[in-house]
């Protein structure tokens, strides 16, 4: 009978490891990560996983904008959309021009660092329809992978 209840017991460790190993639900980017766009014209860099530092190429050291990344609840698997606002601007830089409030973004791994795309536009009930189908889809991953796929802001990692 105690041969019986110590295998239940590993056995049941076993699995609850294996469960908890296979849902990995983390972000496309990490802090300390940094990242230009394919154009060269844009540097994110992730200094908290809540907050980015970001500059144009054409910035003085000195100028750059610093915005605050929020979770949403639209994530699934690796693909997330976030809340950016400006937290703090050093300069004339905001490279996302978020001086007049947040907005919404799906932010997508790619093969070589990430991409955004912004999804809370008003233009033909856009962010409206993109939550309804979010909480409608079955496979929500897919949802967001297919969303990623089109017109996006592509950033490479540098280090």
């Amino acid at each position: 009978m105690f041969k019986n209840m110590k295998l239940l017991s590993v056995l049941c460790v076993f699995i609850i490891t294996i469960l908890s190993g296979c849902s990995d639900n983390s972000l496309a980017f990490k802090k300390g990560e940094k990242y230009k766009e394919n154009d060269g014209s844009t540097f994110i860099e992730v200094i908290e996983d809540n907050e980015w530092k970001m500059h144009r190429g054409k910035d003085r050291p000195n100028e750059y904008a610093l915005y605050k990344v929020e979770e949403t609840e639209y994530k699934a698997g690796k693909y997330a959309v976030v809340s950016i606002s400006l937290k703090e601007k050093f300069g004339k830089s905001d490279p996302l021009r978020l001086a007049n409030g947040g907005e919404k973004y799906l932010v997508s791994p790619t093969e070589n660092g990430i991409s955004t795309k912004r999804v809370d536009l008003s233009s033909d009930n856009y962010w409206d329809n993109f939550q309804k189908e979010f909480k409608a889809a079955d496979d929500k991953e897919a949802f967001l992978k297919k969303i990623s796929e089109g017109k996006t802001r592509k950033y490479e990692k540098t280090n």
